[in-house]
């Protein structure tokens, strides 16, 4: 009823913004029809999003079981996953966005996240992490860079990697030197 009374109204109002450079634009838009899958997977990521996280979850698993395989579906039940502090979940679901041929590369990244976070204790606490860990950690986080070199984060967690295992410190210092260059803040 309130939207219906914002319509009837008729005032809209508007507001002009004047930029100092020139926006840029692609001139060219492609557009292509959603699967069944695809479009809950959007309405679920967005649920979700919007703090509706059973609602979004629903439409995401539906969206799998039309289509298993469904990279951003897992990509977003991955991710949350990890707000939901379910590393190992989160782990699963990251895994198969990957699997399934994912060039996202927040998908690789949270995937080496999500098996940081699983080795960390309830103080916070990482005293090492196993040499399987970090060996899908660091080739999920160099996919991630090649993919989107600057992310600054991918870097941070690539230096925390040398670092607890006390490896390649030199390089670590590189690392977070670029991440802080990427993110002075």
């Amino acid at each position: 009823q309130e939207l219906r009374n914002y319509i009837d109204h008729g005032a809209y109002p508007t507001e002009e913004a004047v930029f100092t450079r020139q926006l840029g634009f692609k001139t060219e838009m492609k557009t292509a029809a959603l699967s069944e899958a695809e479009a809950k997977t959007y309405l679920g990521d967005l649920l979700w999003r919007i703090h509706r996280s059973v609602d979004g979850e629903t439409f995401l698993n539906r969206a799998l079981s039309l289509d298993p395989g469904l990279a951003l579906a897992h990509q977003s039940l991955g991710t949350l996953r990890l707000r939901q502090n379910r590393y190992a979940d989160a782990r699963r679901h990251f895994r198969r966005a990957i699997e399934a041929g994912s060039q996202d590369y927040l998908a690789y990244y949270y995937y080496a996240f999500a098996i940081h976070r699983e080795q960390v204790d309830e103080s916070q606490y990482v005293s090492d992490l196993s040499e399987e860990s970090v060996k899908e950690m660091r080739a999920a986080l160099r996919f991630a860079r090649r993919l989107n070199p600057d992310f600054a984060d991918t870097y941070k967690l690539l230096a925390f990697i040398n670092l607890i295992r006390g490896e390649d410190l030199d390089e670590a210092i590189d690392l977070i030197n670029r991440a802080i260059s990427l993110a002075p803040h």
